[in-house]
């Protein structure tokens, strides 16, 4: 319970918004006694910890057991780096087949990589970024257009 119930409340509360007093006055307590729980020189009562764990919708075991700044981090990484697998696959799967619409197919392709480069944290997105845009950029069947991510008027 020691180890991260402070740095998981000073998270959550952040993530959410709120401040220590708008946290404090949530869960019946006094501001201060938020304090000493995120700085770890005070921990809550199984109630006011179950009272927490309710508010944001986790357990307390995670609250107490569980890193979630680190947790989300990780899987917001496995979740990009599957939705990356999914652009490589869509590119390489539909992308080149003939169809009967091959611009609005190309076009999809090129919006799809201007969402992740919006989107995506720079971390993630950066260890990917050269490997899909060298593909997209050096085959002359698809015209890539980095972020603007659209076919000219005169290609559609």
């Amino acid at each position: 319970m020691k180890k991260y119930l402070g740095s998981n409340l000073r998270y959550l509360r952040e993530k959410n918004g709120l401040t220590g007093a708008k946290l404090a006055e949530m869960l019946g307590v006094h501001e201060s006694t938020i304090n000493y729980y995120e700085k770890g020189k005070r921990y809550p009562s199984p109630k006011t910890a179950q009272s927490v764990a309710d508010l944001f919708q986790i357990s307390v075991y995670a609250l107490c057991n569980t890193d979630l700044e680190i947790t989300v981090e990780t899987e917001l990484l496995h979740n990009s780096t599957s939705l990356m697998g999914y652009v490589i696959d869509y590119s390489e799967k539909d992308a080149f087949e003939p169809a009967g619409e091959p611009k609005k197919v190309l076009c999809t392709q090129n919006r799809l990589v201007w969402i992740l480069e919006r989107n995506m944290t720079y971390t993630v997105w950066s260890a990917y970024r050269c490997d899909l845009s060298h593909y997209v950029q050096n085959n002359p069947d698809i015209p890539y257009f980095g972020k603007a991510g659209m076919l000219s008027d005169d290609e559609k």
